[in-house]
């Protein structure tokens, strides 16, 4: 990612929250959803890609955060 960027990103883990907070993420992860999905295929095969997002690229992943939602 850092060929693209010129930088490192990382992603921060959730902490307990109220759910108005939990619901507010969702959605904001479903505006940026087909952006996060490009970068999942993107770097899919990059030693340095986090595996927490690899669940970027999967269905199953926004179809049960668009029912959580």
């Amino acid at each position: 990612m850092v060929d693209t960027y010129g930088y490192f990103l990382n992603l921060k883990q959730l902490c307990e929250t109220r759910w108005n907070s939990m619901h507010g993420c969702f959605a904001s992860l479903l505006r940026v959803q087909s952006a996060l999905e490009l970068l999942a295929f993107k770097f899919r095969g990059a030693d340095d890609f986090p595996g927490a997002a690899r669940g970027f690229g999967r269905c199953s992943f926004w179809e049960r955060l668009k029912d959580a939602e």
